[in-house]
């Protein structure tokens, strides 16, 4: 058959041809989509994700950073920095002394705001949620108390971005 200058087989589309490459294509796709699944056994438990230790973000500087922590009880950490992103886990004692700076500084008795006492362009935001309760302080208003968590945890986030 030809149309407008072109020849086109009349068998070619719709035909016994592409009934059976359409089969293929249909029968591919529920294997592969087969292996998608899981089946657990009934009563199987999975075990329940670990808890937060603490999520801490840094933004703000001379570069823009806005960067994002998340420190799980099992040492497990997630990052999201200005150079990447990924999973890390923290050896046995970072995660104690990360926990002890987090006691030390005594969330439950510290105010949610700690603004930097002088305003400045390139000055930091951190915001430190622990325990339920968010911290948040800037460049120059940081208390003292807040000050080596926040020094380990950039720590942790500069050893993440390597």
């Amino acid at each position: 058959m030809r149309i407008g200058g072109w020849s086109s087989p009349a068998r070619g589309i719709g035909g016994p041809v592409s009934r059976r490459l359409a089969l293929v294509f249909f029968l591919a796709a529920m294997v592969l989509a087969g292996g998608c699944t899981e089946v657990r056994p009934e009563g199987s438990d999975s075990a329940p994700p670990p808890e937060i230790l603490v999520d801490y973000t840094r933004t703000g500087g001379i570069a823009g950073f806005s960067d994002h922590l998340v420190v799980f009880e099992n040492g497990q950490a997630v990052y999201d920095t200005h150079s990447g992103s990924g999973l890390i886990m923290l050896d046995e004692p970072t995660r104690l002394e990360l926990r002890d700076l987090l006691e030390a500084a005594d969330f439950p008795n510290l105010s949610t705001e700690y603004p930097a006492k002088t305003t400045g362009a390139d000055y930091f935001t951190y915001l430190i949620i622990y325990r339920n309760k968010a911290v948040m302080t800037e460049t120059t208003g940081i208390p003292p108390c807040l000050e080596p968590l926040i020094s380990s945890l950039d720590s942790i986030l500069q050893f993440s971005g390597l």
